[in-house]
């Protein structure tokens, strides 16, 4: 019907933030609606453009970047025994580790900004 509101259902709100919590990005998070095949309002696909429009309803706070502290964790770790920067994103490249904005891809130089940020864990 033209005009009417459509909403999302609770339990998909509630599965949004769930992953959203999890450190999930918000592409992640359509990717994986869309994967279980939950139905959008609309009948469409998942964006993170959607994902986002329903975290930010609800008072998430979101942005395009994430804060990657465990991918941080893990490459202070690997520096401490003396491996290159180039060595250490080849290791966070097999092991899957996801950098800022949620891709598995690293180089020497995205490891050396991770290694000199500073973030905030709260």
């Amino acid at each position: 019907m033209p005009g009417r509101k459509r909403e999302i259902p609770n339990d998909v709100r509630n599965f949004i933030v769930k992953l959203h919590k999890k450190g999930y990005t918000l592409q992640d998070i359509a990717d994986e609606l869309i994967r279980r095949k939950t139905p959008n309002v609309r009948g469409g696909r998942w964006y993170s453009a959607t994902i986002k429009a329903v975290l930010n309803q609800m008072g998430y706070e979101t942005s395009r970047y994430r804060k990657p502290i465990e991918a941080q964790k893990r490459a202070k770790d690997l520096r401490e025994t003396g491996l290159s920067l180039a060595k250490i994103a080849d290791i966070m490249m097999n092991e899957n580790i996801k950098n800022s904005m949620g891709r598995i891809k690293w180089d020497k130089n995205t490891v050396r900004v991770l290694l000199l940020r500073n973030f905030d864990e709260n």
